[in-house]
């Protein structure tokens, strides 16, 4: 009789320890869905982060293609305006041997 129910109490043991263990995996499974579900989370956020990324690159993109169209029109706006310089250059130039010539001419007829 000591005999089972020391086989008795041994097998209680055995299925307390059992229990135990089977609590500490269940925990240990609940502390590992809750880490599945904070790396997607955190997964996700970067999912997100990673298409704000390419819209802003992409914007940034067009960006520097409008910059650059604006700096060849300036460009060319910078070459029309040093043509235009060079042309009242020229005529300020011409003007002035004008003027020159016509105060020797001037001159010249006070003298006769």
């Amino acid at each position: 009789m000591k005999k089972a129910a020391k086989k008795a109490d041994n097998a209680i043991d055995i299925l307390k320890r059992l229990a135990k263990r089977i609590e500490g995996a269940t925990i240990d499974i609940h502390e590992m869905k809750s880490d599945l579900k904070f790396v997607n989370l955190r997964l996700h956020n970067v999912e997100n982060d990673t298409k704000i990324i390419k819209i802003d690159t992409e914007k940034t993109r067009n960006d520097i293609e409008n910059l650059a169209k604006d700096i060849e029109k300036l460009k060319k706006d910078d070459d029309s305006l040093i043509d235009m310089t060079s042309e009242i250059l020229a005529k300020m130039v011409t003007q002035k041997e004008f003027t020159k010539l016509s105060d020797r001419v001037s001159s010249l007829e006070h003298t006769v």
